[in-house]
C-alpha cells in the first residue's frame, strides 16, 4: 500500500509512523495510548485504508490518513475516561469565585464505571498527590474514633464504625483486602458533612450526613492505601463508597436485578456484603 503526498510523490506504507501519528493525538489531548490500545486502534485505520487505496488505485492520500488517525483519536478518546484528581482545597485556592460550585460537586461526586461505557478509566493527579496516612485520619488529633455521630442511628463514633464494618468484612469475606478497605472508608466523608441541619436546611437537634458517600469517594482518592490493597484498586474501593448506600433502598427484587444488570454480579456481591457489614457495625 502506498500513501501519496502533498507533493505528488508516494511513499510506502509504514505501520510504526502511524502508531507515532496515533501517540502524539492522544499525547495532544493529554491521554497515554497503551501498546494493545494503538495496535488494535492502527489495525482499524489499516482497513479503512485498504478499502481507500483500492478505490484509489492504489495509494491513499496523505490528507485521508491524518484523518482517520484524528478520527480514531476522537473515538479512543471518547472509550477512555481520565479522572484528573485535585485536592477540593487546590480547587479552591485556584478558582475562589467557584467556591460553593467546588463544593457541590465533591458532594455530588462518583469516579467513572466501567457501566457507563467506558473502555478503560485512568486515575492521574494533577500534582503529585500528598496522600493522608491513614493511622492519622482515624488516630490524630481529630482523629475519626473521636469524632461523635450525634445520630440516635449510630452507638458508635464515625471511626469506630467505620473499624467495626471493615472487621465484618474481614470475617465474612476473608482474603479480599480492597473489600475490607472499602468497609474502613466507606462513611471517612461524614466527617466534611456532619451538619445540624435537616433535607429542608432546618436546624435539627440530631447530626446528618448528606452526601457523604460522594464526600467518601473523593477522599479516598487523597489517602494512602496499605501495602496489601494494590494501587490499582483505588477506583473500585472509590466507587463502593460512592455506591455504599443504594442496597440500603433495596425495597424489591426487581430493584437489585436493576442494579444486577448495571453492575453486574461480582460488584454487587461485594455492595451486598459492604452493606450487611455497615448495617451490623451501627450497635
Amino acid at each position: 500500500m502506498q500513501i501519496s503526498k502533498r507533493n505528488g510523490t508516494t511513499e510506502p506504507y509504514v505501520a510504526d509512523k502511524i502508531k507515532r501519528a496515533m501517540g502524539a493525538a492522544f499525547s495532544s489531548v493529554g491521554t497515554h495510548l497503551a501498546d494493545d490500545e494503538a495496535d488494535r486502534l492502527v489495525a482499524g485505520i489499516e482497513r479503512a485504508m485498504s478499502e481507500a487505496a483500492a478505490q484509489n488505485g492504489g495509494a491513499v492520500a496523505v490528507e485521508d490518513v491524518q484523518d482517520l488517525v484524528e478520527r480514531a483519536r476522537a473515538y479512543g478518546a471518547q472509550a477512555r475516561a481520565v479522572l484528573v484528581a485535585r485536592p477540593e482545597a487546590a480547587c479552591i485556592a485556584a478558582a475562589p469565585d467557584r467556591a460553593e460550585e467546588i463544593r457541590d460537586q465533591v458532594l455530588a461526586f462518583c469516579p467513572p464505571q466501567p457501566f457507563e461505557g467506558w473502555e478503560g478509566i485512568e486515575l492521574v493527579y494533577a500534582e503529585p498527590p500528598r496522600l493522608q496516612d491513614l493511622g492519622d485520619l482515624f488516630f490524630g488529633r481529630e482523629g475519626l474514633v473521636f469524632l461523635s455521630q450525634d445520630n440516635p442511628f449510630h452507638a458508635h463514633s464515625i471511626g469506630m464504625h467505620c473499624l467495626r464494618t471493615a472487621r465484618g468484612l474481614a470475617r465474612e469475606r476473608p482474603g479480599e483486602a480492597a473489600l475490607w478497605l472499602a468497609g474502613l472508608l466507606h462513611d471517612v466523608g461524614k466527617a466534611r458533612t456532619k451538619a445540624f441541619r435537616d433535607s429542608h436546611g432546618l436546624p435539627s437537634p440530631t447530626a446528618h450526613f448528606y452526601g457523604h458517600e460522594c464526600a467518601s469517594a473523593y477522599a479516598i482518592l487523597f489517602l494512602r492505601f496499605p501495602a496489601c490493597v494494590p494501587e490499582g484498586e483505588r477506583l473500585r474501593v472509590s466507587a463502593m463508597a460512592a455506591w455504599h448506600m443504594v442496597p440500603f433502598f433495596f425495597s424489591n427484587e426487581r430493584t437489585r436485578a436493576r442494579y444486577l444488570r448495571l453492575w453486574g454480579e461480582d460488584f454487587l456481591r461485594d455492595m451486598e456484603a459492604l452493606d450487611r457489614a455497615d448495617r451490623a457495625a451501627q450497635r
